[in-house]
């Protein structure tokens, strides 16, 4: 039984519990992480996706946001939770599909793919297994396709704190921005980031128009680092 499913039920509400004291709730962060997505495609005039991988999907909260940032695009969630998968099911999000796959499964499709979006999937994974699992997904993406990757800073305390505090993170580990930029170089990936973002909390919303001139200030709570698949 994957460790997830116990927590299914719950899931929103521990997030919305550990990141109390940041005064954004999951959907808040949901749409943050989105519209930092969609600002990097921008930056790049790259076209919105037509077919995505939300890879680590759980419940299937972010697919339904997913699909309102993104319309037109087929989504595909992946998890090693059957129970997360079945409420992933429930939800009813149109053009969307949801599967469960075992740890070791790393058959997830070749070129299908215009962008993969993955948060708190990585630490879950651990540094040994993810060369072969960012293979995987980079031989999913179509060329010149996105890898958009999610993951909490170890140097950021309160982040820290949260980890602590969430019982589906107890005994993990955070893994630094450098070692996954270095992982998705090692996978032919081109990498255009790290990117810092959350450095400050909800009340504190004026400063929040300062993060842009912070992303290489490398202490945010959540930093993202984007893939790209070269022709």
């Amino acid at each position: 039984m994957s460790d997830f499913d116990r927590y299914t039920g719950e899931y929103c509400d521990i997030i919305n519990r550990v990141s109390r004291l940041s005064g954004g709730n999951y959907e808040y962060f949901v749409r943050l992480r989105l519209n930092l997505v969609t600002r990097m495609l921008s930056t790049r005039s790259i076209a919105a996706p037509l077919s995505i991988l939300d890879y680590g999907c759980g419940i299937g909260a972010t697919a339904r946001i997913l699909r309102s940032f993104f319309p037109e695009a087929r989504i595909v969630g992946l998890d090693t939770s059957p129970e997360s998968i079945v409420a992933a099911a429930g939800l009813g999000i149109i053009n969307a599909e949801f599967h469960c796959i075992s740890p070791d499964d790393t058959d997830i499709g070749a070129s299908a793919y215009d962008l993969i979006y993955t948060n708190g999937t990585f630490h879950h994974i651990g540094l040994a297994a993810l060369p072969r699992v960012i293979s995987a997904l980079g031989t999913s993406l179509k060329t010149a396709g996105n890898l958009f990757v999610f993951e909490n800073n170890p140097r950021n305390p309160l982040m820290m704190k949260a980890m602590r505090d969430n019982p589906f993170d107890e005994g993990v580990v955070a893994i630094a921005a450098a070692d996954t930029q270095r992982l998705l170089k090692d996978s032919g990936l081109q990498v255009c980031c790290p990117y810092y973002y959350a450095f400050f909390p909800t009340w504190l919303g004026p400063l929040r128009n300062f993060e842009p001139v912070l992303r290489a200030v490398p202490f945010g709570a959540q930093y993202l680092t984007w893939g790209i698949k070269s022709g």
